[in-house]
C-alpha cells in the first residue's frame, strides 16, 4: 500500500510543478531578448529582399519575391546536388561501419587502383 500511495504523492507533485510552471511569468529581459532577436532577423530578411532592388522602387512586395526566387532556387538545387552525393557516401559508410564492413574510399581515377581490367 505504501507504494501507492508514494505514487500518488509523486503524481501530484509532477502535477503540481506542472501546473506552477504552466501559468509561470516569463522575465521581462528574456522577453525583450526574444524581441530583439525576431526584429534583428526581420530587419536581416528585409535588407536582404531589398539589396537586389532599387532603393526608388517602392512598389508591392510581390516582384521583389519573383525576381529572388528564381536565384535562390538555382543555387538551392545545385548546392543539393552535392550536398545529396555527399550525404549519400556518408550513410553508406555509416550503414557500412554498422555492418561491419571495411571502409572502401571512392576511386577518383583508374590510375589509383592496382586491378584494372583493360587489356594491353
Amino acid at each position: 500500500m505504501s507504494s501507492a500511495t508514494q505514487t500518488k504523492q509523486i503524481a501530484s507533485a509532477a502535477l503540481a510543478s506542472f501546473l506552477q510552471a504552466r501559468t509561470a511569468e516569463v522575465p521581462a529581459s528574456d522577453v525583450s531578448r526574444a524581441l530583439r532577436r525576431k526584429q534583428q532577423r526581420e530587419r536581416k530578411k528585409r535588407s536582404r529582399s531589398h539589396s537586389s532592388v532599387d532603393p526608388g522602387e517602392e512598389g508591392g512586395s510581390e516582384p521583389k519575391l519573383s525576381q529572388t526566387a528564381p536565384k535562390k532556387d538555382l543555387r538551392k538545387s545545385t548546392i543539393s546536388k552535392e550536398e545529396r552525393d555527399i550525404r549519400q557516401r556518408i550513410l553508406k559508410m555509416r550503414e557500412n561501419k554498422r555492418k561491419g564492413k571495411p571502409i572502401i574510399q571512392p576511386k577518383n581515377s583508374a590510375a589509383d587502383s592496382d586491378e584494372s581490367d583493360d587489356d594491353f
